[in-house]
């Protein structure tokens, strides 16, 4: 008898409980699709039934906002609090009190500025001399009784070898990196940074070393006529680069001002290989506007390279130079694409180094755009042109050497936990003379 009644409460407790959820749908129709999920995109409204008399205060309102259940640690109901709003890294580089380190700011990928110095080298060259000698034979007798004397044309032939020297552009590495548009963003920020450059098969202007070269030239030895013929083998040593740059930047003034070191070693394999430290640039950047709300910027200033590294070897002495190198950087960015550059003059104390404009143009775009503490805070490919216009020592026959050149150059920036930046990228130039095959480019900064 136990058991029936309890299955009797049982099944008098469903039809009790199904008959009130009916009850429910019909007063309040939107608790209906409790539970429900609803179309991606979409939000289910249903209009309320106006033949129902319902009490209005039963419906809830979901245009206020949830209250945290009254506990006795919170005694006072307290709204519940909105999760924060997701950083796409669309603002400039923080100031004041914001956490530094978690804007997205890229910095300019770089190339190699195209520079020559004009050196004369010792090759090994193959000389014949041809000398037209006379012999004379013994005298016969001739018709007449009279003694003939017989002259004969000999060529004689020597062959040696001998030094010659030729004229060679030899790649300038110890200048260091230089160039502001080299692992260097528009905007002022707080970072630490390393980069890696290796440049495949550096090679300057022809001077006229690069081919095999025959000279003859006519000449008397003893009085003897002679052709002296010299073969010169091209001279095109395979020179490749290494390039490792050490650096920091500090901003001041609320950000609006930094101070930056870059400091160079640089390696050499080829002819006059080497491996040393190369030119220190001291950089001072000033930010003359900037938009935090897009990360848009304007800025001016100047990067100083003092002559910390070897001589550079010339035919016209050894060059030590101070270059004063004054720019404009800038960056827009509207949504997750962004354009940015530098335009500078390089102009040094030594009138024998040439004066270049550089200008430098990058376009990116944010594919990727984590969330706070995501290993991967943000992904950004990049394309960017480089353009060295020499403005005066433009001829070959000058001490240093400076080619136009345009360089295309590719690479992607990887965001690492928010306060670091991995960046990879080739370059490669497509105006001739080719300086080099091609560029590759590793950089890692990491703000603080």
């Amino acid at each position: 008898m136990r058991g029936k009644r309890t299955w009797v409460v049982l099944v008098g407790l469903c039809l009790t409980s199904a008959w009130v959820g009916a009850v429910m749908a019909q007063e309040l129709p939107g608790i209906a699709n409790l539970g429900r999920p609803e179309p991606s995109g979409m939000t289910l409204v249903q209009a309320p039934d106006k033949s129902k008399t319902s009490d209005k205060s039963k419906t809830p309102d979901k245009s206020k906002t949830p209250e945290t259940p009254k506990t006795p640690e919170n005694p006072a109901p307290q709204p519940a609090e909105r999760p924060p709003a997701r950083d796409d890294f669309a603002q400039a580089p923080s100031r004041g009190g914001e956490a530094p380190g978690r804007g997205f700011n890229p910095h300019m990928l770089g190339d190699y500025q195209g520079l020559f110095t004009r050196r004369l080298v010792m090759v090994p060259a193959v000389q014949t001399t041809t000398q037209i000698q006379q012999i004379i034979g013994r005298p016969f007798i001739g018709a007449n009784g009279v003694p003939v004397a017989v002259t004969t044309l000999v060529p004689v032939t020597v062959q040696q070898t001998i030094p010659v020297t030729v004229p060679f552009a030899a790649p300038i590495l110890s200048l260091g990196a230089f160039k502001i548009g080299e692992n260097e963003s528009p905007a002022p920020e707080d970072r630490v940074f390393l980069t890696y450059q290796y440049f495949g098969d550096l090679r300057g202007p022809d001077l006229g070393a690069a081919r095999p070269r025959t000279d003859t030239l006519t000449t008397t030895i003893n009085n003897n006529p002679a052709f002296v013929t010299t073969r010169t083998p091209a001279f095109a040593p395979q020179i490749n680069g290494n390039r490792e740059v050490f650096g920091f930047e500090k901003s001041l003034l609320e950000g609006r001002v930094s101070i930056g070191l870059r400091v160079p070693l640089v390696q050499q394999q080829g002819d006059g290989s080497f491996s040393d430290l190369g030119n220190l640039t001291a950089i001072l950047k000033y930010a003359i506007w900037s938009d935090p709300d897009t990360g848009s910027v304007l800025s001016a200033g100047l990067a100083l390279t003092v002559p910390t590294g070897p001589s550079i070897l010339t035919t016209a002495g050894n060059l030590d130079t101070t270059i004063f190198q004054p720019f404009v950087g800038y960056r827009w960015s509207e949504g997750r694409a962004y354009l940015q550059g530098f335009t500078s003059v390089a102009a040094s104390t030594d009138s024998r180094m040439p004066t270049l404009l550089f200008n430098d143009l990058g376009i990116g775009y944010k594919v990727y755009l984590g969330t706070e503490g995501d290993a991967i805070s943000f992904i950004s490919p990049i394309v960017e042109a480089h353009l060295t216009t020499p403005l005066s020592n433009r001829g070959r026959n000058n001490p240093i050497i400076a080619p136009d050149l345009l360089a295309l150059e590719a690479g992607i920036h990887i965001g690492l936990y928010g306060a670091s930046t991995l960046t990879v990228g080739v370059a490669a130039p497509v105006t001739g003379p080719r300086p080099f095959d091609v560029e590759v480019i590793v950089q890692l900064n990491w703000r603080f």
